[in-house]
């Protein structure tokens, strides 16, 4: 398994990932060490803390857009059930005028 090299809290560690994905893993540690030097700013100088802070903000961001899929994909068969519905309707009307 491939390992690509990342800098987070100023330590460079290598991280074991997919074939392909160094690029994606390096790009992800790249944005998590932008958040915490956000985070430091802000006057916390505690890599624990920081890195705590922001891993709480991601989770909470993770299951914000897990509810909003579930929405969504809810919404998309309440549409799609709609649509049946609808086709069904027809499909009965056209079987009634062939009949008269």
């Amino acid at each position: 398994m491939p390992h690509t090299p990342i800098t987070v809290l100023g330590r460079t560690i290598d991280v074991p990932c997919a074939a392909g994905d160094e690029r994606r893993v390096a790009d992800l540690a790249a944005v998590l060490d932008t958040r915490l030097a956000a985070v430091a700013a802000s006057g916390d100088e505690d890599g624990v803390k920081r890195l705590v802070s922001v891993a709480l903000a991601l989770l909470a961001e993770n299951q914000a857009s897990g509810a909003a899929l579930a929405r969504a994909h809810h919404e998309i068969d309440r549409l799609n059930d709609l649509n049946v519905d609808r086709v069904a309707v027809s499909w009965r009307g056209e079987r009634l005028a062939q009949r008269r």
